[in-house]
């Protein structure tokens, strides 16, 4: 039996990390080959032939701004694109050079080669944003176990550490672009997330925008709106790293100087930690109703009455306003304040934790199949089969049986983070009928019968659609066409003939959809296409350019 090694990946908006299990069965971050310990996601086109990621990426954006990208994971699953020498390139394959960074520096460290890996994302992205997420991870020669929502990651790595105990966390995950709260279960070896919200376009990225913008209306108000200083590459990009420099001051200082240069004029502007909180009051404003809609939906639909911790995740959480408004709204309702929890690290290592635990799984399934003699689970033997079965896999792998028997043990549950369901008319006005709810529990299934509008019609087309209405009907307007399904029908079929769809979402957030046509009992072909905002011809460019090319 192979002792395959899983990783866990956190690919950032602004910074990423890569995790395995070490030898001591404990999650650990591995530094890359600058011995960072988290590498930021930033992307420098050198050449044709070699892409540099990374700090002296970020550095190079100073003189060549022209060839750098950065916040790439705000585009995945769009149809945006970098155009570089006269060659156009997706978010996925940007992202691809990411993940071979992080994947490349942890097999040269680590001394084991990086293949099978569980890469995160918001709970927010929806189907297409998932699917560039895996294509990333394939075109960097990645064997993708799964897809895995950053809170479900940040909540299993906490879980983990409270096994055998009942605890109810709020997780407040905010990262460089983006933002997730939510509520997990921990008992005993189940771990569910209980209800999720957020906004995958919200992060720490916002807050160095707004300072920007201040910057901006500072130097133009001594030089007059003539000097455009954005408008210039070089200079807006210096004026970003500025902002982003003076965030980081005013976390552990009450102000700082920010110098600030266009083309022909420059200055020292100052700004206070005061007058930065009045800038982003309104963000920290978002995260706040958020993190109450998500508390409140807990108390009153799911009986959550207590919460024993309130956890920060991601970087952006250090912002000494992020605690203080949080302690302010929530603790003494809640009886807890709210504590730093692994901030950098804590998502990366929730997903190694995951791939290793269904390695585990997987491998305790092989061996029961060799106990039993047929394709019995590990869950479905005698405890005396199962002891057995553990000794199998315990003697390959050198774990001892009680830690084995744990893996195989913990459950873990997510929710569907959006509604989804297919347009359709009610009283002759166009709706969304969601056939799955937000917040329900995964994997779950959901069904609707709707009947032909026309005689022997050979196929139908139907549209497919996420919202976040937690309701069976949803304005046309508020949802987000994610897909079209042709169902093909036999065409003898009359006028309102009954054809039940069914979407099923797997824990992984995947929709996937079958019909059946009642009429006859036929199952009819269901082909669910998302738009991932990259065509095979594309993918196939990507892979080819991909052979002679050097990431560094």
């Amino acid at each position: 039996m192979e002792n395959k090694k899983v990783y866990g990946i956190d690919l950032g908006t602004t910074y990423s990390a890569i995790a395995h299990i070490n030898e001591y069965n404990q999650a650990e971050i591995i530094p890359n080959s600058d011995n960072e310990r988290i590498t930021p996601s930033v992307v420098f086109f050198e050449s044709p032939d070699n892409i540099v990621v990374g700090s002296i990426a970020k550095e190079s954006a100073k003189t060549d701004p022209e060839k750098v990208v950065e916040f790439v994971k705000r585009q995945m699953g769009t149809d945006w694109t970098f155009t570089y020498q006269d060659v156009n390139y997706r978010p996925q394959e940007i992202s691809s050079y990411i993940l071979r960074r992080l994947a490349g520096d942890a097999q040269k460290i680590g001394g084991h080669e990086v293949h099978d890996v569980v890469i995160t994302c918001p709970a927010y992205f929806g189907d297409a944003e998932r699917d560039a997420t895996r294509l990333a991870g394939q075109l960097a020669g990645l064997n993708v176990i799964q897809i895995l929502d950053e809170p479900a990651a940040a909540a299993l790595f906490y879980g983990m550490n409270n096994i055998g105990e009942r605890s109810v966390a709020l997780i407040y995950d905010l990262g460089g672009g983006t933002f997730d709260v939510s509520l997990v279960c921990v008992d005993n070896n189940e771990i569910a997330i209980i209800c999720t919200d957020g906004d995958h376009r919200l992060g720490g990225k916002d807050w160095d925008d707004a300072i920007v913008n201040y910057l901006v209306s500072e130097f133009e108000s001594q030089f007059g709106a003539e000097d455009k200083i954005l408008e210039d590459q070089e200079s807006s990009y210096n004026l970003r790293l500025e902002a982003e420099r003076a965030k980081q001051t005013l976390t552990l200082r009450e102000k700082c100087t920010v110098r600030v240069a266009s083309l022909t004029n420059r200055a020292n502007i100052e700004i206070t930690r005061e007058n930065f909180e009045n800038l982003t009051r309104n963000l920290l404003d978002r995260t706040v109703d958020f993190t109450r809609s998500v508390i409140e939906y807990a108390r009153t639909q799911k009986g959550v009455d207590k919460i024993d911790a309130f956890l920060l995740v991601g970087g952006s959480t250090r912002m000494p306003m992020i605690a203080r408004r949080l302690s302010e709204e929530f603790a003494a309702s809640l009886g807890c304040e709210p504590k730093a929890f692994e901030v950098d690290e804590a998502v990366a290592k929730g997903a190694a934790l995951y791939g290793h635990i269904q390695t585990l799984k997987v491998k305790l399934d092989d061996a029961a199949e060799q106990v039993s003699g047929d394709n019995a689970s590990f869950a479905e033997l005698s405890e005396e089969d199962q002891r057995s079965a553990l000794d199998i896999v315990s003697a390959e792998s050198g774990l001892e049986p009680d830690y084995l028997l744990e893996a195989a043990s913990v459950a873990i549950t997510t929710v569907a983070t959006k509604s989804y369901g297919i347009r359709a008319k009610k009283g002759g006005v166009p709706i969304v009928r969601n056939l799955v709810l937000r917040q329900t529990p995964t994997p779950t299934v959901g069904e609707f019968v709707f009947h032909t509008e026309t005689a022997d019609a050979s196929f139908i087309e139907l549209r497919v659609f996420s919202n976040n209405i937690p309701e069976a009907d949803a304005p046309l307007e508020d949802s987000e066409e994610i897909g079209v399904t042709s169902l093909e029908v036999p065409s003898e079929l009359p006028a309102g003939a009954p054809i039940r769809v069914k979407f099923t979402i797997s824990t992984e957030g995947a929709l996937q959809m079958e019909a059946t046509d009642l009429t006859t009992g036929a199952n009819v072909q269901a082909n669910f296409v998302a738009d991932v905002g990259m065509s095979q011809e594309e993918i196939n460019d990507a892979v080819e350019r991909s052979h002679d090319l050097v990431v560094e």
